[in-house]
């Protein structure tokens, strides 16, 4: 007589979980008005202030990161996206102060 078939083989044992996405390179900190106490003022001045901050998740993101910020004032594409956003009477940036890379301390030496 002919054999009986084989049993059907089991699954495959199921997909490990992908990865977790890594931390965003770069992440808003702050944005606000450095001159606060004038807000009343700023509607009929011709000028705003903005301070900032962006962490970065190395130093040389955020070295590339402060390049591109200056780079972005200086060459017009940031009154552009700002227009786009609806800040319609941009006309100008100005950079009034170098963006600073701070790095957190380095670890304490090991123990001998």
């Amino acid at each position: 007589p002919p054999s009986p078939p084989p049993p059907p083989s089991p699954p495959p044992p199921p997909s490990p979980p992908p990865p977790p996405s890594p931390p965003p390179a770069r992440k808003l900190l702050e944005a606000s008005s450095a001159n606060q106490m004038r807000r009343k003022l700023l509607a009929a001045s011709s000028s705003i202030e903005i301070d900032f901050k962006i962490e970065y998740q190395t130093i040389a993101l955020a070295n590339d990161g402060a390049t591109a910020v200056t780079a972005a004032v200086n060459n017009g594409t940031l009154v552009t996206a700002m227009v786009s956003k609806g800040l319609t009477e941009a006309t100008a940036t100005v950079v009034t102060r170098a963006s600073e890379v701070q790095a957190p301390p380095p670890p304490p030496p090991s123990p001998p």
